[in-house]
């Protein structure tokens, strides 16, 4: 097995990624199966649960808690900025979908940006119930949010539902 490439110093390349040995599928997403290979050929592994912070808007510095493990792996705040710098000012008062929503980060964004209203779609029970904590402990508008736990495609398809059932009573 050939070792890792380290890139300047500061991080690890994505070939070194593909140099896992080839019984290794990493393909299905858990990489708890995983990590102690990658622990062992030096790669960085998150193991703890730990904290992110809201980047912007009326909640912004609020802490956000992370799950332990790297089931989950949460969108980091850099990536979370770019996306809110590119939808802008669209965001406030829009509804927002946030699917698989792991931590609920881009979904709390969205209502500290304004956002009128958020659901967050999770299939982990775990996760889902994070988020309605991140959500109290956020301090934010939990009215305009709503969480669903369980498998998007049938919870959007719930919400299609919901949808064509309100335009008849409006």
């Amino acid at each position: 097995m050939r070792q890792p490439v380290r890139e300047g110093g500061t991080g690890w390349s994505t070939a070194s990624y593909q140099r896992l040995p080839a019984w290794i599928n990493a393909s299905d997403g858990d990489l708890r199966a995983i990590s102690p290979v990658v622990e062992w050929i030096g790669m960085p592994v998150r193991t703890g649960g730990g904290r992110l912070r809201v980047i912007g808007g009326a909640l912004r510095g609020r802490r956000i808690d992370t799950l332990p493990g790297v089931a989950i792996r949460p969108t980091g705040d850099r990536v979370r900025e770019a996306l809110f710098d590119i939808l802008g000012n669209r965001v406030h008062g829009a509804d927002f979908l946030d699917i698989y929503a792991g931590t609920g980060a881009i979904g709390i964004e969205a209502l500290s940006r304004g956002a009128r209203a958020v659901t967050f779609i999770e299939n982990d029970p775990a996760a889902a119930d994070l988020i309605r904590g991140n959500l109290s402990m956020a301090g934010g508008p939990s009215t305009r949010a709503r969480v669903i736990a369980g498998d998007p495609a049938h919870a959007i398809a719930l919400l299609e539902f919901e949808a064509r059932c309100a335009s008849h009573v409006r």
